[in-house]
């Protein structure tokens, strides 16, 4: 597993590297009102998590979606960005991410910054929920998450979602084939 990642700034003598982890129906887009925000000789490294923006969903049938899980695919774009004494910067469910990243490889990090999360577990679904979740999962799960046009996406957006428009608004991408992307896998979600 790869994940897609963007540098936003990288000025040739970098003080400080921060890597930013978006959080569940997002991309690493979240964090691209910062750009002009933050000190200019800091390094800075988003990324979309697998299911997410441009990292694509697994296709193997049980493919883990942990917090525990997407820490080691982080870890394995860190290693290869060669990137050692970094900040590391999540939010909500990339605070998950970034909190089970600091438990496996503390040595790696300099400081950790959680948004919109605490470090408590997450309460079960009911099974009637639980059931739903997963036949949305399950419906989803081999989507390549290309659509001919955005009111193609809120039909499928709006019974699984009460703030569709909304996600139309901010979770979709114009194609260059003029096709549209949803950068977020509701099967994950």
């Amino acid at each position: 597993m790869f994940l897609f990642y963007e540098i936003m700034q990288a000025p040739a003598q970098a003080t400080e590297v921060v890597v930013m982890i978006h959080g569940l129906q997002s991309s690493h887009q979240t964090f691209d009102c910062l750009k002009y925000k933050l000190p200019q000789e800091w390094k800075i490294i988003t990324l979309d998590l697998k299911g997410h923006g441009r990292s694509a969903a697994m296709a193997c049938e049980n493919q883990d979606y942990s917090s525990e899980q997407m820490a080691v695919e982080v870890k394995m774009l860190v290693d290869h960005l060669g990137l050692t004494k970094f900040h590391l910067l999540g939010h909500s469910m990339g605070a998950r991410t970034a909190m089970a990243y600091a438990a496996c490889y503390p040595q790696d990090l300099k400081s950790l910054v959680l948004e919109d999360m605490g470090p408590e577990k997450r309460q079960d679904p009911n099974p009637e929920i639980l059931q739903r979740l997963q036949q949305v999962e399950q419906a989803w799960r081999h989507h390549n998450l290309e659509f001919e046009s955005k009111e193609e996406i809120l039909e499928i957006l709006r019974p699984l979602f009460s703030y569709a428009n909304g996600l139309l608004e901010s979770k979709v991408m114009a194609l260059p084939n003029d096709k549209w992307k949803l950068l977020f896998n509701p099967g994950i979600a």
